[in-house]
Parts: C-alpha cells; sequence; structure tokens
C-alpha cells in the first residue's frame, strides 16, 4: 500500500509544478483572448452588459474606410522601413566585426540605446527635432538661408519624420542579430574563398548574405510586426506638436492608432476589439507572406 501511495506521488508531484504556469496562463493569456473575442461580438461601451450584435462588428470592419486607410498607412511605413533597418544594421554589423573588433563591446552598446529609450520618450525628442518654431532642424537650416520646414504639419514630411523616428529606434536591435549572424560564419569558408579569388564584395554578397538569411528572415518579421504596433511614437509626436492622432488630416493614422481612437476615446469596445483581430489576422497573413518568400528562394 505504501508503494502505492509513494508511485501516486510521484506522478502528481510533477503537475504540482506545472499548475501554477497552466493557472496564470489561462488567466493571464487564455481568458483575455477568449474574452476579447466574446467582446468583438457585442456592442459595449465598457460600462453595463454588453449586447450580443454577432458579427455585425465584423461586417461593419469591411466597410470602414477609416480601417483600411490604417492599414495602408501602416504598410507604407512598414514599406520603407524594412530595407532601411536591414541595410543600415548589416552595414554596421559588418563594420564592427571586420574594423572595429577591439572597441565591438563599446560601439555595440553605443548604438543599441537607441532601442532602450521609450517610445514616448522618442516622440518628445522628434518633436524637439522637428517642431516648426524654434525646431533644431530649422534653426540648423536657417543658418544656411532655408526657410523653415512645417515638418509636423504635412503628410509627406511627417511620414519622413515618423519613418526616421522608427528606423532610428530599431537600426540598433537589427545590428545586434546580424553581429550575431555573423560571428556564427566560419572564418573557414571565408579563407577558402580568398584563395579562389574572391573579393570583399563577392564574399558579402556569395556567402555573407546567403549565411544570413535565416537573420534577416526574423529581422523582417520583428520590423513588420513592429511596424504594426506602431502608436506611442507618432502619438507623443503629434500630440506634442498639436495635431491629432493620426497627424496633419489623420492622413498618418496607423492601425493602433484606429483602436485607440475607437477603443478609448469613442468607447467603442466591440468595434474595437473586431479592430484587434483584424490586426491579428494581418499579422499572421504578413508573416506566412515573408516565410514564403524566402522559402521561394531557398528552392531557387
Amino acid at each position: 500500500m505504501k508503494q502505492k501511495h509513494v508511485l501516486r506521488g510521484e506522478r502528481i508531484f510533477p503537475y504540482l509544478f506545472l499548475a501554477p504556469y497552466f493557472i496564470l496562463y489561462i488567466v493571464l493569456e487564455l481568458f483575455p483572448v477568449l474574452f476579447s473575442f466574446f467582446i468583438s461580438l457585442t456592442e459595449w461601451n465598457g460600462g453595463g452588459d454588453p449586447i450580443f450584435r454577432g458579427i455585425s462588428n465584423y461586417l461593419r470592419l469591411i466597410k470602414d474606410k477609416n480601417f483600411f486607410s490604417s492599414i495602408w498607412n501602416t504598410i507604407a511605413i512598414i514599406l520603407v522601413s524594412i530595407p532601411l533597418q536591414l541595410a543600415i544594421g548589416f552595414t554596421l554589423a559588418l563594420i564592427i566585426t571586420k574594423y572595429l573588433k577591439k572597441s565591438k563591446s563599446f560601439f555595440q552598446v553605443l548604438l543599441f540605446l537607441p532601442y532602450l529609450v521609450t517610445p514616448v520618450a522618442i516622440g518628445v525628442i522628434f518633436q524637439i527635432l522637428f517642431e516648426y518654431n524654434g525646431g533644431t532642424i530649422n534653426q540648423i537650416l536657417g543658418n544656411f538661408g532655408i526657410e523653415p520646414i512645417y515638418w509636423l504639419g504635412q503628410v509627406g514630411t511627417s511620414r519622413f519624420v515618423v519613418i526616421l523616428m522608427k528606423v532610428w529606434r530599431a537600426y540598433g536591435y537589427s545590428m545586434i542579430l546580424f553581429i550575431s549572424g555573423l560571428l556564427a560564419i566560419p572564418n573557414d569558408v571565408y579563407e577558402a574563398a580568398e584563395i579562389d579569388g574572391a573579393g570583399v564584395w563577392k564574399k558579402t554578397f556569395y556567402i555573407t548574405l546567403p549565411m544570413l538569411k535565416n537573420v534577416m528572415k526574423f529581422v523582417v518579421v520583428m520590423t513588420i510586426t513592429a511596424g504594426f504596433q506602431l502608436f506611442d511614437e507618432p502619438r507623443t509626436l503629434f500630440s506634442e506638436a498639436g495635431q491629432a492622432v493620426g497627424g496633419p488630416g489623420g492622413q498618418l493614422l496607423t492601425i493602433v492608432g484606429n483602436f485607440y481612437d475607437v477603443a478609448f476615446t469613442r468607447f467603442e469596445m466591440g468595434y474595437g476589439a473586431a479592430i484587434g483581430y483584424g490586426l491579428f489576422m494581418l499579422l499572421l497573413i504578413s508573416t506566412n507572406v515573408v516565410n514564403r518568400l524566402f522559402k521561394e528562394k531557398e528552392e531557387r
């Protein structure tokens, strides 16, 4: 009998260790997901009882011009950010690993610092830089006799500032990933290529870049994910400049910005939850497209 009790105890014991994880997962992960999906099927202002509306919020979503406009605004920022982040991150990683080996740690920390700055602080910094009256950039331009530019009052220049702000914050993250990838490439491969007469460019295009394929894919996926979550930086940037959440004329309203406006300004929680699930589907589609593109390159 004692042996049976011991065996039962041994079987139950591992589950007792796992129980806190499953409890936390259900409370902090599973329940919010299921609850938000339920809310997306209702009309609810955050107070009182939700009124069940079925898929009406999703039908409204596919007809909502603001939703599709916010998708385009976000995608436009992402499409410009990806090549810039890849190019800057890769170039800096190459310079640090090849030419700055002795001071590699110093430059890694220095160039990674922007990524550690909070989004709100970044928004304030760029607002000070690009402010129309007394902004640092306009002051520099004034020293060369150039008229001040209303950076945050025009769609084109505002988009440029938002992209610059996003790339400035994230290039250090890309650089760190590329450095780890570069350090994993064996020196023997480069030495063999040099014996065959390969120069710097050939080694870069035929050895380095192909061997960094997985790192590039990860950087692209993370850039897309971060791009679809873009909100705090532009919100702070434009609010400090006296603009609406979506910038001049709402032309830079991102998907999360639209979600915030609907759910926490107009208190349409049900429709806001539907926008959140729309964003989730976009992320799934985007990740799948990136995986397919990289897979096709592997097969060629």
